[in-house]
């Protein structure tokens, strides 16, 4: 997956808002096995500040992010990339496995 991709792979995918067809006004895409993403579920992450619920990678991740036309329908999104190297933060259930990418963040205040 790169930045140049997005269309391609929203529509291969075919990534829509929860029943229907709409484009989804933004897709996040993580560059790591679910193996590895999972990890940060346990040893590889730490509770995210100020939210306890959430989890921070120790590591950077390569990610990429499109932005879609959200006015549009599958297959037709028109989405642009940009891709970048953050830690990232997700949500985990109680069995250690990721559920949700929250965001992706440069640098800790």
């Amino acid at each position: 997956m790169n930045r140049k991709s997005c269309d391609a792979v929203i529509k291969q995918r075919k990534i829509s808002e929860t029943n229907s067809k709409k484009c989804k006004k933004e897709n996040t895409f993580i560059s790591a096995s679910y193996g590895i993403v999972q990890k940060i579920c346990g040893d590889e992450g730490e509770p995210y500040p100020g939210n306890q619920n959430l989890r921070i990678s120790l590591k950077k991740f390569r990610v990429v992010n499109c932005k879609c036309n959200k006015n549009k329908s599958l297959p037709h999104c028109k989405c642009r990339g940009s891709d970048a190297n953050l830690r990232i933060v997700i949500s985990c259930d109680n069995k250690g496995n990721p559920v949700h990418y929250e965001k992706g963040v440069k640098i800790l205040n």
